[in-house]
């Protein structure tokens, strides 16, 4: 038996998509490929942990939680003990975005944190959105002659 234990689960997903790759096969130039190239890589990312501590009564943690396997019950109740602290987060994050001729690219983007914390003084709750994240950008731009 344990007085003082600790876990934590981390999940990390992100998936890519470069929808110009779509474009580069041989063929014609068509209206669809020219598109495919004008758009921005694709992106999606989902990050979510847990994390608790029991440091009250004697605990014995046992494998699925020495592990991380576990989900958020089995973070904040071992036996008949309950976590002093526990940590829940949850991201998600996408953007995407457009390429114009020349030197120009607009890009849109979507997050949102989801943070919980309880604990033996308080419990907090974050919830935090960010939509549309807009960002518009210009390379290669020339001062005037007079700069």
């Amino acid at each position: 038996m344990l007085r003082n234990v600790d876990g934590q689960r981390t999940l990390r997903a992100q998936v890519s998509l470069t929808p110009a790759n779509l474009a580069s096969r041989p063929g014609g130039d068509t209206s669809a490929r020219r598109w495919f190239r004008a758009l921005a890589p694709l992106f999606l990312a989902y990050n979510s942990g847990l994390t608790s501590r029991f440091n009250r009564e004697p605990v014995s943690p046992g494998t699925i939680y020495e592990l991380g396997w576990g989900g958020r019950d089995d973070f904040l109740v071992i036996g008949r003990d309950s976590a002093s602290t526990l940590s829940d987060r949850k991201q998600i994050e996408m953007s995407g975005g457009l390429r114009f001729l020349g030197s120009g690219s607009l890009s849109i983007g979507y997050e949102r944190n989801d943070y919980q914390t309880l604990d033996t003084r308080s419990d907090r709750e974050d919830l935090s959105t960010v939509w549309p994240d807009v960002n518009l950008s210009v390379t290669n731009v020339s001062l005037p002659s007079f700069l």
